[in-house]
């Protein structure tokens, strides 16, 4: 598992991908304020370092996990494969299919597979998202 301060990546810029591991935090070891320290532990590991890689890890860890206990699922709604976070809401009749749903409100008759839902308000003018019902749609690259 990794645990960083977020000042860690202020010098990244914005939407370009790095690698944690061999590169950041091998370029701080040197520096005094890197404040890096290591645990050895010799349970599994599974990696979720992308949306489809946390979909797959949290269906492995609980096979029969249900969508979210905090979350609101309506009466007629279709999950497969999701994950569903605490305090969403998904409304009637909607149809989501391997999707990660955040902190969001899904209207009834939303469809959405092989999405991360987030809320629309956080979404850039460049990312690649499709927005929809105060939803933006980021695809999970499979």
């Amino acid at each position: 598992m990794q645990i960083a301060s977020a000042s860690v990546f202020d010098a990244l810029p914005d939407g370009v991908p790095a690698e944690t591991i061999h590169g950041i935090y091998r370029t701080a070891e040197g520096s005094a304020r890197a404040g890096l320290h290591a645990h050895r532990v010799s349970s599994r590991f599974i990696d979720v370092g992308t949306p489809a890689d946390y979909l797959t890890a949290a269906k492995a860890i609980d096979d029969e996990a249900s969508p979210g206990d905090r979350a609101a699922i309506a009466p007629g709604a279709r999950l497969r494969d999701c994950i569903v976070w605490p305090g969403a809401m998904v409304g009637e009749h909607a149809a989501l299919h391997r999707c990660v749903v955040t902190n969001v409100t899904v209207p009834a008759g939303f469809k959405a597979q092989d999405a991360v839902l987030v809320p629309a308000s956080v979404c850039r003018d460049d990312d690649r998202a499709t927005v929809s019902g105060g939803i933006a749609c980021f695809q999970i690259d499979r």
